[in-house]
C-alpha cells in the first residue's frame, strides 16, 4: 500500500484566510485556547484558530523569525529583526503580543555584540518556572545565548 506524501502523520489545519498570505513561514507556537500563531519572515504573524481560521494577523511584526508563548507572562513573545533603519542600536528586537491578542508597545532590544552574521535567526523560549526569555543565535564563529529577567523588562 502506497502511503499518500501529502499526509504522513497527524491532522491536516487547513488554513483559511492566510494561505495566499504566507510567503515565509518559520515558526509556529500552541497558544492556550486552542490557537495557534504563526511567524512568518515576509508578511508578519497570525493567530489562527484550530481550524485555521484568522482571528489576527500582525503585518507590522514583518522580519519574524521565532516565538514562543510564555505561560508566566500569558504573552506570546516574538523575535524579528528591525526593519527599522535610523535604529542602529539593534538590528533585532523582541515583540509582544498580549492575551488579547494586542501588540504590546514595548519593545526589547537584542544586543549587537557579540556580532553574529545577519540574517541567522534569534530562536527564542520562555522558561517554564520563571517566563524569563532565552535568545540564541549563532554562526560559523560565533555563538551566544542571552537571557532576559521578564520582572525587569516586560
Amino acid at each position: 500500500m502506497a502511503m499518500d506524501p501529502t499526509r504522513i502523520a497527524g491532522e491536516i489545519i487547513r488554513l483559511s484566510g492566510i494561505t495566499s498570505k504566507l510567503s515565509d513561514p518559520q515558526d509556529i507556537c500552541l497558544l492556550p485556547d486552542n490557537r495557534v500563531a504563526i511567524a512568518d519572515q515576509d508578511c508578519g504573524v497570525f493567530i489562527v484558530d484550530k481550524s485555521g481560521h484568522l482571528l489576527k494577523s500582525f503585518d507590522q511584526l514583518v522580519g519574524s523569525a521565532s516565538l514562543c508563548y510564555s505561560e508566566v507572562l500569558n504573552r506570546l513573545a516574538v523575535v524579528r529583526s528591525n526593519e527599522d533603519v535610523d535604529a542602529e542600536d539593534s538590528r533585532y528586537q523582541i515583540c509582544v503580543i498580549g492575551s488579547d491578542l494586542e501588540l504590546e508597545t514595548e519593545r526589547i532590544k537584542i544586543p549587537n555584540i557579540p556580532d553574529v552574521k545577519e540574517g541567522y535567526t534569534r530562536w527564542i523560549i520562555a522558561e517554564p518556572e520563571s517566563g524569563n526569555f532565552l535568545v540564541t543565535t549563532g554562526d560559523s564563529s560565533t555563538a551566544v545565548i542571552w537571557m532576559w529577567n521578564v520582572k525587569t523588562c516586560v
